[in-house]
């Protein structure tokens, strides 16, 4: 929260540089250029609040719209599994709580010692295009295009080999959760892991492991009181259907995915892109027409051997060859707010970014809506966007100034250069972005 930040916000170079302290008993507010105030310890209470807000974080991710997909897959599993042994099926739950649990310590680990920004991954647009390729595999299974097989030899050894892969499964699944769910900032998280980034490493690693717990806890209390299921609707064939609906659910994820690429390295990024992904459906069809038991042993060799051709080529070809290179800005954009906030005028910043789906409902429900645009144009407020689809340290640094490890973030600059900037909340409501406009034209002063 803005009332406990403590630091400088320094823009330009030279005899051009200007600051502005944001000290942390100020309430986001800021004082004269030039000093700074050390920062605080942390007390218990400030520790216990934000893991807290962790823990809740963690639990609203599992409803954030771009986690449903892979979530109702899971779901569908422990449905299908409801008749089984309850141990069997809390061991499956256990095996995808360690999956959640893996990728956020992990993630701890890797911000520890990289110091990196929350959905770092989203900015490079390789790990996007694989996230779309799995995807589209995930939905081309479900439509019956293929299936996976797991190879066994015996009775015996067929069952043993089958509960491992369901284990394994079930925590792919909480991985690829995981994965999909850092594209998001629950509304309380980002306050929370904007105050852990900037601690020492053992806060980080707690406050992972408070967001892990949170996203696991509805799957380890489904899974503990398997009698639970008895609610829900009994298998039958009603349940291939939904399964080829999920198909299409993950269809449009990678929709969303691809969008994104086109703003990383413009259009033909998205054509080279949709290249690539029809080569690795032809692939997958491959797979489902010419390997299945009934094939012969030279057919399924002929086939996997065209489905490495074809997914290598497709891979050199489309995104080594022709993917365009990352789109980069005309100008930094610290260099832009400088200039913005050099006319006294209210500046109104969005840090926002096009993997990101909470900016996207804010910028629609709230930003986009008559009575704000009016507000803007009525108060004379500049309104800049600071994209962060793709790495900027730039606006990383911004961020982290504010206390913030992703986006959204909103900071409005009253006109004048000492003028005390306010941080809104992630999650965004008209009458709040309309206050702190009112609040904002109260503030200004004369620029120097």
């Amino acid at each position: 929260q803005p009332d406990r930040l403590a630091g400088l916000l320094v823009l330009g170079t030279g005899e051009s540089r200007e600051s502005w302290l944001i000290p942390a008993a100020s309430s986001g507010s800021a004082s004269a250029p030039g000093t700074t105030a050390p920062s605080p310890p942390i007390s218990s209470f400030t520790l216990l609040y934000n893991l807290a807000l962790g823990l809740l974080g963690g639990f609203i991710l599992n409803f954030m719209p771009c986690v449903l997909p892979v979530i109702s897959l899971k779901i569908v599993g422990f449905m299908k599994q409801a008749g089984e042994e309850p141990k069997k099926i809390f061991r499956l739950g256990l095996a995808f709580v360690a999956g959640v649990f893996a990728w956020f310590l992990g993630l701890a680990a890797v911000f520890s010692i990289f110091h990196l920004n929350w959905a770092f991954q989203f900015q490079n647009s390789f790990f996007v295009i694989g996230m779309s390729a799995v995807m589209l595999v995930f939905a081309l299974n479900l439509f019956g295009v293929f299936e996976i097989f797991v190879p066994s030899a015996a009775g015996a050894k067929m069952l043993d080999l089958s509960q491992r892969e369901g284990y394994a499964g079930a925590f792919f699944h909480g991985v690829f959760a995981t994965l999909l769910a850092s594209s998001c900032t629950a509304p309380i998280l980002g306050s929370a892991l904007g105050f852990a980034l900037a601690q020492p490493p053992l806060v980080i690693f707690a406050m992972f492991f408070a967001i892990a717990s949170g996203m696991s806890l509805p799957y380890v209390l489904l899974t503990a009181r398997p009698a639970w299921m008895r609610f829900l609707p009994k298998p039958g064939v009603w349940m291939e259907r939904l399964k080829q609906f999920m198909g299409f659910l993950l269809l449009a994820t990678v929709l969303w995915l691809v969008r994104i690429v086109a703003f990383q390295r413009g259009i033909d990024g998205l054509i080279w892109t949709g290249g690539f992904l029809i080569a690795l459906a032809l692939a997958c069809w491959i797979k489902g027409a010419f390997t299945g038991f009934d094939a012969s042993p030279a057919t399924k060799r002929n086939a996997w051997l065209a489905i490495v051709l074809i997914v290598a080529g497709g891979i050199f070809y489309f995104l080594v060859v022709q993917l365009p290179p990352v789109l980069k800005p005309a100008q930094k954009f610290s260099e832009v707010l400088k200039a913005a906030l050099g006319q006294g005028r209210t500046v109104f910043v969005d840090f926002t970014a096009e993997w990101c789906v909470n900016c996207k409902v804010n910028e629609k429900l709230v930003l986009a809506t008559a009575p704000v645009q009016e507000a803007f144009k009525r108060d004379d407020v500049i309104f800049l966007k600071a994209d962060w689809t793709n790495r900027d340290e730039d606006i990383s640094a911004l961020l982290k100034t504010f206390g913030k490890a992703g986006v959204p973030t909103y900071v409005i600059f009253p006109g004048g250069y000492n003028a005390h900037p306010i941080v809104l909340p992630e999650l965004l409501k008209q009458q709040l972005v309309l206050d702190a406009l009112a609040d904002a034209k109260q503030r200004r002063t004369v620029p120097r």
